[in-house]
């Protein structure tokens, strides 16, 4: 049926060879495939294959052009307004570091505490901002990643070091475990140390004072796997199907006043997607919680 749709046009130039292809791929490697099929047409079908049992599997089709459409015009304009709120961002914030530093012993303390508040939510501002801009960059694939040849110990022995002020402000202390032999991967290093470093920001706002997170990381099956162990609240049952989704957010009680984007899993789960890894969590009310993450190791990815 795909080749006779082929030679009816349907299909763009060559986009059919590659639609075969990935799908032969997939039912001689992997339980499932999904891609877009791109129609000459202008339309877009959305194609699921799922493997049934005894070779069978299920392909469905489903026409998703208007929810492609509906997806870039709210990201072009997430980027649009990023964007244009930088400029005046940049400016405010410039103009309270140069007002903190000539006002030094100057103000009384009520009005210190209003500069320190302002300057505290222009940083929250900035962060949210660079949030939206690097999930919508990963959304749309249009991140470049510079891939090289990485030490995961040496990788983490940084992250860790570089959290532990933060870490201290909450009264949390980190402690990494390594194993002997090196974690060698593929990957691209700026982006990798942003996705743990979420994972170990996470773990030190929601643990208590006195906690301790645990970062680890070992190999096993031609993986590595890093892991991030919490102490603190646990994830609510029903906010579980949610952690990875983009704003996402708790009740109000579980996050007892712990601020954030909601985005940063997000971010977190695509950058290690990219990576042809895979993201998860084990958690426990009342107990904690534990993330984990997997990367192909080098010269043993399939």
């Amino acid at each position: 049926m795909l080749l006779a749709a082929a030679k009816a046009g349907i299909f763009g130039p060559g986009s059919v060879e590659t639609l075969v292809g990935d799908l032969l791929d997939s039912i001689r490697s992997a339980p499932s495939r999904r891609l877009d099929v791109h129609l000459a047409s202008g339309r877009v079908l959305d194609a699921w294959r799922a493997a049934i049992s005894e070779g069978r599997s299920i392909l469905a089709v489903q026409d998703v052009t208007e929810q492609r459409g509906a997806e870039r015009m709210k990201d072009e304009f997430v980027s649009t307004v990023s964007h244009e709120l930088r400029t005046p961002l940049t400016s405010i914030n410039g103009s309270l570091a140069i007002l903190s530093k000539s006002s030094e012993g100057r103000l009384d303390q009520t009005g210190q505490q209003m500069l320190d508040i302002a300057i505290r939510n222009i940083d929250r501002l900035n962060r949210l901002i660079n949030d939206i801009l690097d999930i919508e960059k990963l959304g749309s694939g249009s991140v470049v990643m510079h891939v090289q040849r990485l030490e995961l110990a040496e990788l983490l022995s940084c992250v860790v070091n570089e959290n532990r002020p933060f870490a201290n402000t909450h009264g949390v202390d980190v402690q990494l475990e390594l194993p002997d032999e090196p974690v060698l991967v593929l990957g691209d290093q700026g982006r990798l140390v942003q996705a743990v470093t979420n994972l170990i920001a996470n773990a030190c706002k929601f643990s208590p004072p006195g906690a301790i997170v645990d970062v680890s990381c070992q190999k096993a099956d031609g993986r590595a796997i890093i892991e991030v162990q919490d102490t603190g609240p646990g994830i609510p049952v029903e906010f579980r199907p949610h952690v990875f989704q983009r704003f996402a957010q708790a009740s109000p009680d579980h996050q007892q006043g712990r601020s954030g984007s909601g985005l940063g899993l997000a971010i977190t789960k695509a950058i290690i997607e990219q990576h042809e890894g895979n993201i998860g969590f084990d958690s426990v009310v009342g107990s904690g919680s534990r993330f984990w993450l997997t990367l192909p190791l080098l010269g043993e990815q399939s």
